[in-house]
């Protein structure tokens, strides 16, 4: 049982009664902790004893594949002088770490060869807002309430890092553009953008 314990126990802890399976969810801000669960145990004459369930939290590795990138819509179109009919989004999370992500977009006007960084006629990148993570009470405060608070991120959510931003602005010049955007969490210096032998961008 985890009540009628003399110790506080963290809502994020549940108790099978037919099983007596514990099962917990710790936040994502207790990575590297050593917790102890009190655990109320009941025996067949009756008694109750209460025992400690240790707990090791640890951060999950990081591997291929824990950078995600999406971008709202692929393909745009305006007239000139009138602004986006929405903002384009663009977020980047990470699942194993809570490193920086640095968001950057390149642009070329179809048929130049020159690149712009940020934005292309009139269209640019917004800067990016890292999301923070949300403490303990906050995190109980969901699990009460079922509310969220926005650019907070809570452990069901899965990732540990995310970063947004978007692309705003209006077109100044009629034409076709091709943009790349990409997310990194490498601390190196800002990716040089080219063009291929077919024209596309690359990094």
């Amino acid at each position: 049982m985890l009540t009628d314990l003399k110790r506080p126990v963290p809502n994020w802890v549940s108790i099978n009664g037919d099983t007596g399976q514990i099962r917990v969810s710790p936040p994502l801000n207790t990575a590297g902790q050593h917790l102890s669960i009190p655990v109320l145990v009941t025996y067949p004459d009756g008694s109750t004893d209460e025992l400690a369930a240790n707990l090791t939290v640890t951060a999950r590795v990081a591997r291929s594949g824990d950078l995600k990138l999406s971008i709202s819509e692929k393909q745009i179109s305006s007239i000139v002088g009138m602004p986006l009919y929405a903002p384009v989004q663009i977020e980047a999370s990470l699942i194993a770490s809570n490193k920086q992500i640095r968001l950057e977009m390149a642009c070329k006007k179809s048929d130049a060869t020159s690149v712009w960084l940020g934005g292309i006629g009139g269209i640019e990148m917004t800067p990016s807002v890292k999301w923070k993570i949300a403490n303990l009470d906050q995190e109980m405060a969901r699990r009460a309430s079922g509310e969220r608070i926005f650019r907070l991120i809570y452990s069901e959510d899965g990732i540990k890092a995310k970063t947004q931003a978007s692309l705003t602005g209006r077109f100044i010049q009629a034409g076709k553009y091709k943009c790349a955007v990409y997310a990194t969490s490498a601390p190196e210096a800002p990716r040089q953008m080219k063009l291929d032998e077919t024209g596309q961008l690359q990094g």
